[in-house]
């Protein structure tokens, strides 16, 4: 794996893999555990409890970027009373179907998952560092990945 730089916008770069004798590796900037991940960017930091996240610290800001009440990556479940279109009656009142001209009313009933099956430290390399979470809900079954680069200020 290698981080591929400098493409063009609306183009392409070829790159050339080679053995290279003598040759340093520089140290990476990436930190991890099972539930916190690092860049010279960002920290990020997983609840142990619910395998959410529970911190984002900016470094370059030197600040909490979640707030505290908030929670990151959290799945929710959000009873779909629509149509095939998409149309999902409000909270507020309900809307015509298109379908049958019978009326839809959301009820507005959400699940959270907030239990993990498994939380990894799948990846820890110079060039990128992961966590895996597996959840379930009933019988869904879900795989989050959170990943950070060395010299990306994102977190993916």
């Amino acid at each position: 794996m290698f981080l591929a730089e400098n493409i063009p916008s609306m183009g392409y770069s070829t790159y050339s893999v080679k053995p290279e004798k003598n040759k340093t590796i520089s140290k990476s900037t990436l930190k991890a555990n099972r539930f916190l991940l690092e860049n010279e960017f960002f920290g990020v930091r997983i609840d142990s409890l619910t395998g959410c996240v529970a911190g984002i610290i900016d470094k370059q800001n030197n600040q909490e970027v979640l707030d505290r009440a908030s929670i990151g990556n959290l799945i929710q479940i959000i009873d779909d009373f629509g149509d095939s279109e998409g149309f999902l009656g409000s909270p507020e009142g309900d809307f015509e179907s298109y379908k049958d001209g019978s009326y839809v009313r959301w009820t507005g009933n959400t699940s959270n998952v907030r239990d993990y099956t498994d939380i990894e430290l799948i990846e820890n390399g110079p060039v990128r560092t992961t966590i895996q979470i597996k959840r379930k809900f009933q019988l869904a079954r879900f795989i989050q990945r959170v990943y950070l680069y060395p010299g990306i200020d994102r977190i993916d």
